[in-house]
């Protein structure tokens, strides 16, 4: 015996989510109120030359070599 179809109860399609930004702009602002436009990792929201310290910077350097390579 066949199953009956259940035609009416179908959910819609979804639409498919946007990527995750893999890049983001730094978020340094210069004296003349000009944000610095360098790219920088999101989590980090600085680029290499704005991080307050030296082993942020190092951390910043691989995220972008491994998003580079990898991502």
């Amino acid at each position: 015996m066949a199953t009956p179809q259940l035609a009416g109860l179908r959910t819609p399609a979804r639409a498919p989510l946007p990527p995750a930004p893999k890049t983001a702009f730094c978020h340094h602002q210069h004296r003349d109120g000009q944000f610095c436009n360098r790219s920088a990792h999101p989590e980090l929201r600085y680029c290499f030359w704005h991080l307050p310290s030296i082993p942020k910077k190092i951390v910043s350097l691989f995220r972008s070599a491994w998003l580079f390579l990898f991502g």
